[in-house]
């Protein structure tokens, strides 16, 4: 297989959907695809015609590259094929309220590594903080360590501007009540579809509760190998402040009074997240990647 390139452009619309966005993709020849995503309250998991979701399952695929929003992988696994593929799908869900989701995103190219970019400023609030781009469909946080094949785990829209996920990426799986997971499925027993996943996330399921405004709180190196620098505005009461740092999968890995360096040498690579809590209660949040 050869590598493939997609760009994810992202736009908020004013229309009756109370948040979507564009996504672009481009493998790695110039060929482009796009879909639109996003979450009303009124809408829910099947095709619904007023927000424009049409079922294009019987469309031959395009040639380079085909991206489509599908219920396949998860059908197949029941032993069935699936009932929709759109372009276009606004699911159920509330601005900043339960639940979380997940929006199944199928690939299919020869041309890789895939560069996924986007406008981060678009999840630059409370509620979008966590949405992430992820090779599997565990929510986070989670008991159980989500893995994949290759480097690329998951990115935060807001943290990143891209991510590049290669071929060494196919056949994702993770690790989920001892059963492996495989993210892809075949098409005509000739061409292999790549499953990832758009993962809206509410706060409160982060295990450290509603994220603030990040002008209070800074940390660099972002990638850091060691030494985490922490910054934090003169509003930020550091009396009595305790720093904790929680994996990608919510589990607190460190705990200690504040200090302005933080030794993060021993941790594995991976994304984290930083918490300080002041003599208030209150916590501020940031995130970092460990090289």
């Amino acid at each position: 297989m050869k590598p493939f390139i997609c760009f994810l452009l992202l736009s908020v619309s004013g229309m009756a959907q109370e948040f979507q966005f564009q996504l672009t993709f481009e493998d790695s020849q110039g060929n482009r695809d796009s879909l639109v995503l996003g979450y009303d309250p009124s809408a829910s998991d099947s095709l619904n015609q007023s927000f424009g979701e049409l079922n294009i399952i019987d469309s031959v695929r395009s040639v380079g590259l085909d991206v489509r929003v599908t219920n396949e992988w998860m059908q197949r696994k029941n032993g069935q094929t699936g009932s929709f593929h759109t372009k276009r799908k606004i699911t159920y869900k509330s601005e900043c309220e339960k639940p979380s989701l997940n929006i199944p995103i199928d690939i299919l190219t020869k041309n890789w590594p895939v560069k996924v970019t986007w406008n981060k400023a678009l999840f630059d609030t409370v509620c979008h903080q966590w949405t992430s781009f992820k090779c599997n469909n565990e929510y986070l946080p989670s008991d159980v360590l989500g893995s994949c094949a290759g480097s690329f785990f998951a990115s935060f829209l807001n943290e990143e501007d891209s991510t590049l996920i290669g071929e060494d990426n196919i056949g994702l799986a993770y690790t989920w009540s001892g059963e492996e997971e495989h993210f892809y499925y075949s098409l005509n027993d000739q061409d292999t579809v790549s499953v990832f996943w758009l993962q809206f996330v509410y706060p409160d399921n982060s295990g450290i509760g509603e994220l603030p405004s990040k002008k209070y709180f800074h940390v660099f190196p972002n990638p850091v190998s060691s030494i985490l620098n922490l910054e934090l505005d003169n509003e930020v009461s550091i009396f009595s402040s305790m720093i904790e740092v929680y994996s990608f999968e919510g589990k607190k890995v460190l705990s200690r009074p504040f200090q302005t360096e933080l030794n993060v040498q021993q941790l594995p690579s991976g994304f984290y997240t930083v918490s300080v809590t002041d003599q208030s209660g209150k916590k501020f949040i940031s995130r970092f990647v460990k090289e």
